[in-house]
């Protein structure tokens, strides 16, 4: 793992890949809007949740807005794999919001199994939204989110216990007492959590826990617990009203002045100011409707 990165995918992103070679994400990364990763070859480790998930040719990964994920290879030299972001606001443009509420609280974040008539039938559905992503031409926008509401539904039906949810790998690759620091960290990132709490916890010296978690994250502790808070932070900026001292006070800083000041030095602007550009940008996006 290395350093985490937003990536904000403002409308549909479609991507296939196929591998020969070993290939891992550069970053702990996280959107804001919904992600389905499909693997189509090879095996690969997917960590979120607080744990790595081994997936096999007809596994998939659901992930939610504003998850910390990352992916590598591991066991196999090849892999293929789709992969689908999309703004949860682009639905509207087939569902009314009642009902994209409705679709959307059923898709839970997991690492799920598709059976053979599943898997088949997802597949379908990719290589027609591949077919038509990027085109432009009358209604493309609306059949293109014809077939990600199909996904959706066969996504929904998995995730909603008609498919097989996968456990987390039980050898894990990153040292099991640093897998129980960072669970640690996600449960208690909103308090004043130190490098004292959570060394306590697992039973570790400062010195090795701090080399261990750097040789198993790409981080330091600091970082990740950084990285845990400024992504609740980012979440709350854009679905809430909060003034920033109450979210700096919910997130774990200890004040506004550092809340600003982690924020500026990861993202380049400061909080209030990329509030302002979001909500700019999305109604922009989405004009409100006279």
């Amino acid at each position: 793992m290395a350093n985490t990165v937003f990536i904000p995918y403002p409308s549909l992103f479609v991507e296939y890949l196929s591998s020969d070679d070993k290939y891992d994400m550069h970053e702990l990364q996280y959107h804001d809007g919904f992600e389905i990763y499909l693997q189509t070859r090879g095996e690969r480790y997917f960590f979120f949740h607080n744990a790595f998930h081994l997936l096999k040719p007809g596994d998939f990964c659901l992930i939610r807005p504003f998850e910390l994920h990352y992916s590598q290879s591991q066991t196999a030299e090849y892999y293929g794999r789709y992969v689908v972001n999309f703004p949860e606001d682009e639905l509207n443009l087939l569902l009314s919001p009642t009902e994209q509420r409705q679709l959307t609280r059923s898709l839970a974040t997991g690492v799920y199994h598709l059976d053979d008539s599943q898997y088949e039938q997802m597949l379908s559905i990719l290589a027609g939204l591949a077919v038509c992503y990027k085109k432009d031409f009358f209604l493309a926008n609306k059949l293109q989110y014809s077939y990600i509401l199909q996904m959706l539904l066969l996504v929904s039906n998995c995730t909603s216990g008609e498919g097989s949810a996968l456990p987390p790998e039980q050898e894990s690759i990153i040292h099991p007492d640093i897998l129980q620091a960072i669970r640690y960290i996600h449960r208690n990132y909103q308090k004043s959590l130190t490098l004292d709490d959570v060394t306590e916890q697992v039973h570790m010296s400062k010195y090795y826990f701090c080399r261990t978690f750097r040789e198993s994250t790409g981080v330091t502790f600091l970082d990740y617990l950084n990285s845990v808070r400024l992504i609740k932070a980012h979440q709350m900026l854009l679905e809430t009203e909060l003034p920033l001292a109450e979210i700096a006070a919910r997130t774990g800083f200890s004040s506004t002045l550092h809340l600003s000041r982690v924020f500026r030095n990861t993202y380049q602007v400061s909080p209030s100011e990329f509030r302002r550009l979001r909500r700019e940008a999305q109604n922009t996006a989405f004009p409100e409707k006279e």
